[in-house]
């Protein structure tokens, strides 16, 4: 399912930069077997969503400036 493909992507990219691991971004994108273009879209989504994201160049990882975390809710509501 398309859904859960994208959840399970979403979640890796989530541990790499909680545990602030992810390396470059073209290593952290073939890591996930991923594009760079696209792990930047996937990024960028979960700032939009709320993530505090941001890349240490020192360190060369992506990391969380704030702590938080990735919540996934998917429900049906009555009319």
């Amino acid at each position: 399912m398309l859904l859960e493909k994208e959840k399970n992507v979403l979640r890796q990219i989530d541990y790499w930069i909680s545990i602030q691991k992810t390396g470059r971004p073209n290593f952290f994108a073939q890591r996930l077997n991923l594009s760079p273009s696209t792990l930047y879209q996937k990024i960028n989504y979960l700032k939009d969503l709320g993530g505090s994201i941001d890349y240490c160049r020192k360190r060369q990882t992506y990391y969380y400036k704030q702590p938080c975390e990735l919540v996934f809710e998917i429900y049906f509501r009555k009319k």
